[in-house]
């Protein structure tokens, strides 16, 4: 249906001329309030939607993808927006990108105006208990789950996208026991993300499979900010003295390591350091940071082209993508 015609349904519906509901849905003109609540209880009921980029997209309206993160200040998700949009502007689409800082009315917000928009397809990266991904599906469009897949999804045209976190993480906790570490704490979000919760269970796989007493190792849920992590692992430290320190990213990593140095503990002679990430700037701080690197690029484009293989094939069956991790070590360990 046409957004011409879909106008004067509502104009019909709410019993108004069709210029009426155009000045009302472009917040346009003077329509008195009673008028206005009138015209939006009927663009309700119908599901309306305008396509806002219609007159400058009438020929390109599947030109463009959204992809929504939850911090865009996260070296991880930088990437990976840049590495979508090299590929799909190889494909003439642009990309729009969302940030969320985690909020679900912002997520939810960002969902409806890319659909009000009428893009072609979505990448999604959201946060935990919102319902974001069955109103999508719901909705038909292309869609990728990324990092924080929901496998009780299975339809047509939903893709998820992810990195062996609990091997990863398992990993991190073998090296650092292999080290010499005896007291291990492991540093996590507080929210219970998809990609959090396996790197808890894969630690603490780790530990009981190498038998560490109970007593000997601990999870801490903290803000996902390296802030967080620098203000509060000196009293992690003095409740618990810990010789390795497993953080389940890089950023809380950075975030730790500064704090430890601080109260003049060294690193990795008192206690050793891994992220999760393999983020860039763990190359450069002093000492460089060990860590568990997922392939960042590699994810980004196989997102671009899954999506893109989507939009040319709306019957493109449910796939599950796990890519695997691998350890660099750097001077944070031994």
């Amino acid at each position: 249906m046409s957004t011409k015609l879909n106008i004067k349904v509502v104009a019909d519906r709410a019993n108004v001329a069709a210029s009426t509901v155009s000045r009302v849905i472009n917040n346009s003109g003077y329509v008195s309030k009673k008028t206005r609540e009138k015209v939006m209880a009927v663009v309700k009921e119908l599901g309306y939607r305008q396509n806002k980029l219609a007159s400058t997209l009438r020929n390109k309206s599947s030109s463009f993808i959204g992809l929504i993160v939850p911090d865009i200040s996260n070296e991880f998700y930088s990437i990976l927006a840049k590495t979508i949009e090299d590929v799909l502007s190889e494909e003439q689409f642009s990309l729009f990108l969302c940030n969320t800082e985690g909020n679900e009315k912002k997520e939810r917000l960002h969902i409806e105006t890319l659909l009000d928009n009428q893009v072609s397809g979505i990448i999604l990266i959201t946060s935990p208990g919102f319902e974001s991904n069955q109103y999508l599906l719901d909705s038909g469009i292309p869609l990728i789950l990324f990092d924080r897949p929901d496998h009780t999804m299975k339809s047509n045209n939903v893709i998820c996208i992810e990195s062996d976190n609990f091997h990863g993480a398992k990993l991190a906790g073998d090296i650092l026991i292999q080290g010499g570490a005896t007291k291990i704490l492991c540093l996590r979000g507080y929210r219970p993300v998809y990609s959090m919760v396996h790197r808890r269970d894969g630690f603490l796989f780790s530990m009981k499979e190498h038998g560490i007493p109970a007593e000997n190792y601990r999870v801490h849920d903290i803000v996902l900010r390296p802030e967080a992590a620098l203000k509060n692992v000196g009293e992690m430290y003095r409740k618990f003295p810990f010789d390795g320190l497993f953080c389940c990213n890089d950023s809380l990593a950075i975030g730790a390591m500064t704090g430890l140095l601080r109260r003049e503990l060294r690193i990795p002679e008192d206690v050793q350091v891994i992220g999760f990430d393999g983020i860039a700037l763990g190359r450069y701080v002093n000492p460089s940071l060990s860590t568990i690197s997922q392939d960042i690029e590699t994810m980004g484009r196989i997102a671009g082209q899954k999506i893109l293989k989507m939009i040319a094939n709306p019957s493109s069956p449910t796939e599950d993508i796990v890519l695997p991790t691998k350890f660099i070590k750097r001077r944070s360990t031994r």
